[in-house]
């Protein structure tokens, strides 16, 4: 017979996640990519809910906070790829995608705070294509296929395209060479983004556990 869990049993399981979440995020920070795909697990056991199962902040009644939304607004009659959880760097020799965290420009800050469904929903990645992903389409896909939780046999080509550095549909010249493109997955990166927005949301409602 299954028993039902205390509040102070999810609050573990919650302070837990966090340390999880904190810890994956220092090791991307530290050169190690593939943390992204950790933190993705724990950004689907925190946020997802279906029919037959509940997400750990909906079973602690925390789903109604606001979280901080970094993202720029994707625009329709932009022609280029949008990745707006992330900023392009480019110089003389080289260019790169780097993670803005708080040190974006205004833009990417705008809106502030805002519910969960408009930030869970709202549109991050747009490929050459015009494929389009959410942050929950995001999550969910590098958690069910691509080794967060479970790998695939196969993935979808939208999703594929953007894990091939993210890079297709760019061409970046500078007096005359193209640039090399660069190395970071963009998938990877805007993981770590929403993994920086979700500790920030957290840390605002739950100082104590930080």
């Amino acid at each position: 017979m299954d028993v039902k869990l205390s509040k102070q049993e999810l609050e573990f399981h919650l302070q837990e996640q966090i340390e999880f979440l904190k810890s994956s995020a220092k090791s991307y920070d530290e050169g190690c990519e593939s943390e992204g795909k950790r933190i993705a697990v724990v950004l689907r056991i925190l946020l997802h809910d279906t029919a037959k199962s509940l997400s750990l902040l909906k079973q602690l009644e925390l789903k109604n906070i606001l979280f901080h939304d970094t993202a720029f607004d994707y625009n329709p009659n932009n022609l280029m790829p949008s990745y707006c959880l992330i900023l392009t760097k480019i110089n003389r020799s080289e260019w790169s995608f780097i993670l803005a965290l708080d040190d974006g420009p205004p833009p990417m800050y705008k809106h502030g705070k805002v519910f969960f469904d408009t930030w869970w929903k709202k549109i991050i990645i747009v490929d050459p294509e015009k494929n389009m992903f959410s942050r929950k389409e995001l999550i969910l896909t590098m958690c069910n296929k691509d080794g967060g939780a479970h790998i695939d046999p196969t993935l979808d080509n939208a999703y594929k395209n953007i894990t091939s550095c993210g890079s297709e549909g760019w061409r970046v010249i500078v007096d005359g060479t193209e640039l090399k493109k660069p190395a970071t997955k963009i998938e990877l990166a805007s993981i770590r983004q929403i993994g920086h927005e979700v500790l920030k949301s957290l840390k605002d409602n739950l100082p104590e556990y930080f």
